[in-house]
């Protein structure tokens, strides 16, 4: 990918990219290049967090949504026709394809499913089709940026993570064809110990929401104080990944991870994203 030894690449964008396009692929059953063809994804990505951002700014000011000579509202809901255009596109490409019998049956994958189900209208239906599209492929990609990175970081755990893949999997071509890669399956993945804890590790250490809230639903008593009900609480993942008990919290250690470690049964018990 660089042009030299001193060049640099962008993990992030890269995998930004790579995994939209095996989300719209696995979710939608749509390829990019074949089935929406002129699709822009930077683009997207901007309308993407545009939209976000005035969301956020909307829930912190809720006079915000009559501000209708604000340059950032107005681009915001030009952003907003641009997510819901691509929605209808997906939606319209893939009952194409289902009348062909060129795709999966309704129900078999997550677009299937949110055309079976009954929506009050079509385009509360786009507005989901563009929540797990957004919500999927961000987060996952920027979770792989910083597993990457502790990599790169980390030349021993890089050489035995490289041993377990080299004992455990096929060993593929220098551009592996698509049987080479369906010969990878999830089920032998799954067995991969060392991977499973660097994944771990690098979620502890570099959460990829550093923060999350919920809203309390009835009054929480906590150490002799209550929390009222409607109150959001905002939980620190960043900080509950390096608390001051764990040994070398700032440290990459991998191994931390293993059954077998003194403080694995506390350390599982660390809230996360997935956990909350």
């Amino acid at each position: 990918m660089s042009d030299s030894k001193d060049s640099c690449v962008d993990m992030k964008e890269l995998n930004v990219s790579i995994i939209f396009e095996i989300l719209v692929e696995s979710l939608f059953g749509l390829r990019l290049d074949d089935d929406l063809d002129g699709f822009d994804c930077e683009a997207f990505l901007i309308a993407q967090n545009s939209t976000l951002r005035e969301a956020m700014r909307r829930s912190n000011i809720p006079f915000r949504q009559f501000m209708f000579w604000n340059k950032d509202k107005q681009f915001a809901a030009e952003n907003e026709v641009v997510l819901k255009n691509l929605g209808a596109n997906v939606l319209k490409k893939y009952r194409e394809k289902k009348a062909n019998g060129t795709t999966k049956e309704v129900g078999s994958s997550i677009i299937g499913h949110l055309i079976a189900n009954d929506y009050p209208s079509e385009e509360h239906r786009i507005s989901d089709l563009i929540v797990f599209l957004i919500a999927g492929h961000e987060t996952t990609a920027h979770s792989l940026s910083f597993f990457i990175y502790c990599m790169a970081k980390n030349k021993e755990a890089r050489a035995k993570l490289q041993c377990e893949l080299d004992q455990r999997l096929p060993l593929l071509s220098t551009h592996p064809t698509p049987a080479e890669l369906e010969s990878i399956s999830p089920s032998a993945i799954a067995q991969l110990e060392y991977f499973s804890w660097c994944l771990k590790e690098s979620q502890r250490l570099y959460p990829v929401a550093p923060v999350v809230g919920r809203q309390l639903q009835r009054d929480l008593p906590h150490n002799g104080f209550v929390l009222p009900k409607n109150s959001v609480v905002a939980v620190h993942l960043y900080g509950a990944g390096r608390q001051r008990w764990i040994e070398d919290a700032d440290q990459f250690r991998p191994e931390r991870w293993s059954k077998s470690h003194p403080q694995y049964e506390e350390l599982k018990q660390i809230p996360s994203l997935f956990s909350m």
